[in-house]
């Protein structure tokens, strides 16, 4: 069990509203949902006329007698407001469960669990199992740190350094769930910086202003993209410099939503950035990175 009780009354309270505006069991039936964390044939009954949690709650739920929507937040038997970290922690990454969560669901409320558990030290994140269904778990973001060489903590990827790139791209991905607007605003800026790189080695101006749309179609003249992308065929050449630009306006257009993302919980006040427009962003700059940086190493005398 966590030793601590990092994660304070307020923001429990928090969470169990946004779970309960939700649907605390997802789509599953309470019961079920309880059953697969706690031991309800242990746990005692608070009616007298059954013996365990699991044949008084069944009861309760036969017949509606559960006037609050969120009562499982403040039966003392699950201690949610009162247990530890691991309580919590558990319950929520159950509910983002694929057998329990909807896929837009798991979309909208994934951040705004990680906006709450931040302060306190956790993250949700996506985990990988032996059966191939991709489960929700949680670990503690002070005492983990993605690994990366401290050159990397504030700079960007080296144009001609592949190994970089990759380090780059690592730390923005490790952001996508737990900052999408982030995740955007960074893989927006890796793409421009790797422009401005390219423009400044072959002695191009860089305007200030210049926004990632200009940046690319500055390269694409400096490099002569649309005759050289693919030796010896221009129309394949300016097919696949078309591709490309289309996917820098694309980043660009999400940079965009970021800079209008808000910021709340609930149903009808969730981030308009999701991990799901962050991976577009990000796959959108490893892509065009990638081919920048491939693209470089031909180029380069």
């Amino acid at each position: 069990m966590t030793p601590t009780k990092k994660i304070d009354e307020q923001t429990r309270r928090e969470i169990a509203e946004l779970l309960t505006e939700w649907g605390w069991s997802g789509g599953t039936d309470e019961l079920s949902f309880l059953g697969s964390l706690y031991d309800l044939e242990s746990l005692p009954s608070h009616d007298y006329r059954f013996r365990t949690a699991h044949r008084d709650i069944k009861q309760h739920l036969d017949f509606n007698d559960f006037e609050d929507r969120g009562w499982v937040f403040t039966d003392p038997r699950f201690e949610f407001l009162t247990g530890t970290d691991e309580v919590v922690l558990r319950f929520v990454a159950r509910r983002l469960h694929p057998h329990v969560c909807r896929e837009s669901h798991k979309e909208a409320l994934l951040p705004v669990l990680n906006q709450l558990l931040a302060p306190c030290g956790y993250e949700l994140f996506e985990q990988d199992s032996p059966t191939g269904v991709t489960k929700f778990s949680y670990r503690s973001t002070t005492n983990y740190h993605p690994p990366q060489p401290p050159s990397m903590i504030a700079s960007s990827a080296t144009l001609g350094d592949p190994e970089s790139l990759r380090l780059h791209l690592k730390r923005i991905e490790q952001s996508i769930t737990t900052d999408p607007s982030q995740a955007i605003g960074s893989s927006k800026e890796l793409v421009e910086d790797v422009c401005a790189q390219i423009l400044n080695a072959r002695g191009a101006i860089v305007g200030s202003s210049d926004n990632l749309g200009q940046k690319f179609k500055a390269v694409v003249n400096a490099l002569d993209l649309d005759k050289s992308a693919v030796p010896g065929d221009v129309k394949a050449s300016e097919a696949a410099t078309k591709i490309i630009r289309q996917l820098a306006g694309a980043v660009h257009s999400l940079g965009e939503l970021r800079n209008t993302a808000g910021t709340g919980h609930g149903s009808g006040r969730v981030p308009s950035a999701t991990p799901r427009e962050a991976r577009l962003a990000f796959n959108s700059a490893v892509t065009i990175c990638e081919y920048l940086f491939g693209l470089w190493e031909e180029v380069q005398p």
